[in-house]
């Protein structure tokens, strides 16, 4: 993934970044007018893995998935440890819903059981954490 640039006429490397499977990026559109971005690529398929590190990580689903992070039939992320945090930007609201894991609860979020939330494929978010190694395998193969 790219890092942040200086560039007031857009993107370096004439306007493509890699994302790889799993990334995610912020972009802050600082125009009244929205802006259009193409993602281009294959669905990987398989046991696929993404390795969390300690610290803040901006992740998404390796797979075009939306929905309860925990339950949902493609992801089911089950590598959370005690004090965890996720932060799903929410465009409506304009604000962090943020969720928290204790072991006792499992996912909480204003103090209300809730697994995290994501609400459209592609979207990223930000997970927090002090452990290292966490791994968030999601499985998926294409039926023909």
């Amino acid at each position: 993934m790219a890092n942040a640039n200086g560039f007031t006429n857009g993107w370096e490397n004439g306007g493509v970044i890699t994302l790889n499977p799993g990334q995610a990026a912020w972009f802050q559109n600082p125009f009244t007018t929205n802006l259009t971005f193409t993602f281009v690529g294959t669905v990987p398929t398989g046991s696929l893995t993404n390795t969390i590190v300690t610290g803040f990580n901006m992740i998404s689903s390796i797979l075009p998935a939306s929905g309860d992070l925990v339950t949902n039939s493609l992801t089911s992320f089950t590598g959370a440890t005690k004090k965890d945090e996720v932060y799903v930007w929410d465009t409506v609201t304009t604000a962090y819903d943020i969720y928290n894991y204790s072991v006792a609860l499992g996912w909480t979020s204003n103090g209300v059981s809730l697994n995290p939330q994501i609400p459209n494929v592609g979207e990223g978010f930000w997970y927090q954490t002090a452990n290292a190694g966490i791994t968030w395998v999601e499985n998926y193969s294409v039926s023909q």
